[in-house]
Parts: structure tokens; C-alpha cells; sequence
């Protein structure tokens, strides 16, 4: 994914990483820069094969969509849920509670794909919704 740079004159902070003002970062997934008012600065490095989801999913009024996760062979990932606007639902395939994605939180976690090999999007008004599968070792 892009260098991120922060020409703000405070630091910016965003899933454990921080930018201070005039500094920019190199990093291997996707960070929501609009959001927290850093510019790209490159469209390098690229993003690693370990991809294995990348998406802006739209989400209408009352409706729903569900992701199959795909296999890895590690079968492990890291799953990052965060809205772009709007407000959803993020429900995971491991008979947990559903989360409350929007402005103020995410989600970032690694999981086993044999206990978690969907998860389900779903929003009453409306939202956009990045949400990235990385398998990791």
C-alpha cells in the first residue's frame, strides 16, 4: 500500500502507528488517509501477495453482505474493519456478538479460518465499509 505522509502540524495516530507533522511512513496495508488528513506521498511499496481481501464494500439501507474469507495456507489472517461513512454491523463466523463499525471504531484482529471463514456486513441507513484480509504466519 502507499507511503502515508502527515503534513499537519500534530502528530496523527492510527492503528498503533503514528505519523508526527512532516513525517511519512511506508507501510504493507491500507490506511483510511482521507480520514485522518495524511496525503499519499507514493504508491509504493505495493501491497504484499498476502492480500487476500481488499475491498470498499457499499452497503444500503437495511441490507446486508457477507464475505467468504479465502483460504490460506497459514490459516491464520488479520481482519481490519473500518468505516469510510456510515455506520454498520460486523458480525464474524464465530458465534460472537455482532460490532458496531463507524467514525469512532474499527477492528483489527487475527483470527483462524477454521473458526471464522465469513463475516457479515450489515447497516440500517447506509455505509462504506474498508475491510482488508491478510493472511499471516
Amino acid at each position: 500500500m502507499p507511503t502515508y505522509l502527515n503534513e499537519q502540524p500534530n502528530p496523527v495516530v492510527w492503528g498503533g502507528v503514528v505519523w508526527g507533522p512532516g513525517e511519512s511512513r511506508a507501510l504493507s496495508y491500507f490506511v483510511p488517509d482521507e480520514m485522518l488528513g495524511l496525503t499519499v506521498a507514493s504508491q509504493d511499496p505495493t501491497p504484499s501477495p498476502l492480500v487476500l481481501f481488499s475491498d470498499e464494500i457499499t452497503l444500503g439501507a437495511s441490507e446486508e453482505e457477507t464475505i467468504e474469507v479465502p483460504y490460506s495456507h497459514s490459516q491464520r489472517f488479520e481482519l481490519t474493519v473500518f468505516a469510510i461513512s456510515g455506520a454498520a454491523s460486523l458480525s464474524l463466523d464465530d458465534g460472537g456478538q455482532s460490532l458496531t463499525i463507524d467514525a469512532k471504531a474499527f477492528y483489527r484482529g487475527r483470527l483462524e479460518w477454521r473458526s471464522c471463514r465469513r463475516i457479515v456486513l450489515s447497516s440500517a441507513e447506509g455505509a462504506v465499509i474498508r475491510v482488508s484480509i491478510e493472511a499471516v504466519s
